[in-house]
């Protein structure tokens, strides 16, 4: 499994949350108690996962912000859940024939171990895996499935010890929950298991009554989850969207669509996306809306209708309906149709059906064993390499995306991501001409965008373009400055226009107005935006600028040192610092100052160091500084 996921392993932060819930957060570094407030009440970018919030910052504290070590943490989280699965589908196995002899118990554990590596190694997990944003998937997956595996074990067990097995399923059931949400079908799940394997809703009156009180605690907790699950997403602008936008009937369309959708791409594993776009308006007559209603009728019929003879299929296909139903579109948040991400639960199902056809394939044909055995192996090894392939794409954001536009050219969101993954490729070039071409080819791409389908995103990304584009070519700042001043106004409002949060790009404006000299409209803004955000970083910098503008120094050293509080490894908020303590004549603190930003940032970088142009800034501001301060010239 490791090796068909090795890619993660080298892979960088992407620019599709990546950047904004880890590189550019400071709110979860760290295990203070303002910091585990925070993790334990936000539902920040929409989702409420503490747990996976807590996992992330310990990885920030091994780790600083390597992305190896977030990958590893995700691929060890993935695996974990592997093993666990394969003791789970032994025991369902084993529940379910019971009277199997030692050598049928042999290819048992093998069915066992096949559905284990079908789950873990198919190309729909590479989004879960290998996309450190969803932490929350591999984490909250490996306790749903430890949580079945203990009721499972309770429903077994001797009455002495059901309690303890009970008791530790439901606290595996709450830290699933705290990780994400999704995980509130269990209990439904669990009555499923109930009705088969373990046959309990058949039995006496008594037992049917023992069954369903026992899921009360799993139902209530449940309900609790959902709620907050449904008030974080509602409290981030428009993300649940509302049945006037997206009707009854094109959410059925887009249920039958999901319904089929992860099945068939199990089956046929190609041209998997990151993003599957909604179509504006859905329409439900659309063939491949009426072929997926079609088709998930049928299938549901069918099962239902051989539940008898077939309880197997009946039982995981219910499952895997029960466990899509919060991501199916029953509830939409977002802008995608569908989502591999979508498919880590639900598919688990479908992987233990295939391990019991597998196995029933061995009992009745026992001298097709060998090849069974052949074609499931081959299966797995070609489920591992379009993984290995699948994985590869995810490698920075420039690869996901120039991805997702070649099979997917009209989408705006892998247009705009694309752009702003080539302006960061533009920002690390050392050479000026490569640099500045870089650059017009966004600002081409984000006039292109924003003349199709205009939007805030599209606006700012072209402002900020051409901020960029102004510092590379001077003879041109003023045209370039004012044209960026512009699109960030667009932006604000477009946003203002659709209720959305324009806060965040008033500080960019603002940006723009102290480049344009306009010191004075600028201020206010930053005054503002670091108010509402005082954790902000970006914010903190460049009010302490407008401040320094502005013949305010004094005033602007405090926002300066609560932001190298924040993020103490920036050394040019050490540089600012320091240049701002000299300013106002406070040498001593401006060499502490600088000292520490060097003394940081060496530590950071260790062997190269010497490479860091932001050092040598450090140290020749230093070594002036102290000239100065000796009476003598600098060298």
């Amino acid at each position: 499994m490791f090796a068909a996921f090795w890619p993660a392993l080298q892979a960088k932060f992407v620019n599709w949350d990546d950047e904004a819930m880890i590189v550019d957060n400071y709110a979860f570094r760290g295990f203070s108690l303002s910091q585990l407030e925070w993790m334990f009440t936000t539902t920040w970018m929409g989702p409420y996962q503490p747990l996976s919030w807590v996992t992330l910052a310990i990885d920030y504290l091994v780790w600083g912000l390597d992305p190896f070590g977030f990958h590893l943490t995700n691929l060890v989280l993935h695996a974990s859940t592997a093993v666990v699965l394969f003791f789970l589908a032994r025991l369902l196995l084993r529940i379910a024939r019971p009277e199997r002899s030692n050598a049928q118990s042999r290819d048992l554990t093998w069915a066992a171990f096949f559905a284990a590596l079908l789950f873990a190694v198919h190309p729909l997990r590479c989004e879960s895996v290998v996309w450190i944003a969803e932490r929350r998937d591999v984490l909250s997956g490996f306790f749903y499935v430890a949580t079945i595996t203990a009721y499972l074990r309770a429903a077994i067990a001797e009455p002495a010890a059901r309690v303890r097995w009970l008791a530790l399923s439901f606290v595996l059931f709450v830290l699933a929950l705290l990780a994400k949400a999704t995980g509130m079908t269990l209990p439904i799940v669990m009555l499923l298991l109930d009705a088969w394997p373990l046959g309990r809703l058949s039995q006496s009156r008594e037992e049917r009554r023992r069954a369903l009180l026992e899921k009360l605690p799993f139902f209530v907790i449940a309900i609790v989850f959902a709620y907050i699950a449904i008030r974080g997403q509602a409290s981030e602008p428009d993300t649940l969207r509302d049945i006037s936008k997206h009707g009854i009937v094109a959410r059925l369309a887009q249920v039958a669509y999901a319904v089929c959708f992860y099945p068939w791409k199990t089956l046929v594993p190609t041209t998997l996306l990151p993003m599957y776009q909604m179509p504006h308006p859905l329409d439900p007559s659309e063939a491949r809306f009426v072929v997926s209603a079609l088709g998930a009728v049928i299938v549901t019929l069918a099962v239902i209708l051989r539940r008898k003879s077939r309880p197997a299929a009946a039982v995981a296909w219910l499952a895997y309906g029960i466990l899509l139903a919060p991501v199916s579109g029953f509830v939409q948040a977002g802008a995608q149709l569908v989502a591999d991400r979508y498919s880590y639960l639900p598919c688990i199902p479908l992987a233990l059906l295939a391990a019991g056809g597998l196995l029933s394939w061995i009992e009745h044909r026992p001298a097709q064993r060998i090849y069974a055995m052949q074609l499931a192996g081959g299966a797995v090894l070609i489920l591992g390499i379009l993984t290995f392939q699948q994985s590869r794409i995810w490698r920075d954001g420039e690869s996901l995306w120039s991805y997702t536009l070649k099979h997917v050219p009209e989408s705006h969101g892998a247009l705009l991501n694309f752009g702003t993954s080539r302006l960061q490729a533009g920002a690390r070039e050392r050479d000026p001409t490569r640099r500045l071409r870089i650059f017009e080819e966004c600002r081409a791409l984000f006039e292109s965008g924003l003349k199709d389908a205009p939007d805030s995103a599209c606006a700012l990304d072209l402002g900020l373009t051409c901020v960029l584009l102004a510092e590379e070519d001077p003879s041109r700042s003023g045209e370039l400055l004012e044209r960026a001043r512009e699109c960030v106004a667009g932006a604000i409002e477009l946003s203002d226009a659709r209720g959305e949060a324009s806060l965040d790009l008033r500080v960019h404006l603002a940006n723009i107005l102290m480049k344009l000299g306009r010191n004075d409209e600028a201020l206010p803004m930053l005054v503002e935006f670091v108010r509402a955000t005082p954790d902000h970083v970006l914010g903190r910098r460049l009010l302490s600028v407008a401040l320094t503008n502005a013949g305010r120094p004094d005033e602007a050293i405090a926002h300066l040192e609560h932001a190298v509080r924040l993020e103490p490894q920036d050394l040019t908020l050490w540089i600012r610092l320091g240049l701002t303590y000299e300013r106002i004549g406070e040498l001593t603190r401006a060499r502490t100052a600088l000292r520490r930003g060097i003394e940081v940032r060496e530590r950071a970088l260790g062997t190269r160091a010497g490479e860091d142009p932001d050092l040598r800034q450090a140290e020749r501001e230093l070594h002036r500084i102290d000239a100065s301060s000796s009476g003598r010239p600098p060298e």
